[in-house]
């Protein structure tokens, strides 16, 4: 990921999309103490899955196979 500020992801399920946003009320997030159990956290990001606007208007492959490689670039 080449975006170093804080963001999260909309990744859409039909075309691979990974689209950054920011939210601060997903930036104040606290990390859950089980997450703690497992090892040091640094930084905690959320990724939502759906169908991105584009997709949304328009019919298009659904198997993964079908649309390897299609990458929109981030915002």
């Amino acid at each position: 990921d080449g975006n170093t500020r804080p963001h999260h992801h909309f990744v859409c399920r039909k075309c691979g999309a990974m689209l950054d946003f920011c939210s601060s009320e997903y930036d104040r997030v606290k990390i859950p103490q089980v997450v703690r159990a497992l090892g040091k956290p640094e930084t905690a990001r959320v990724e939502i899955l759906g169908t991105c606007v584009e997709c949304s208007v328009k019919p298009g492959p659904t198997d993964p196979a079908k649309r390897a490689g299609k990458r929109r670039p981030k915002n």
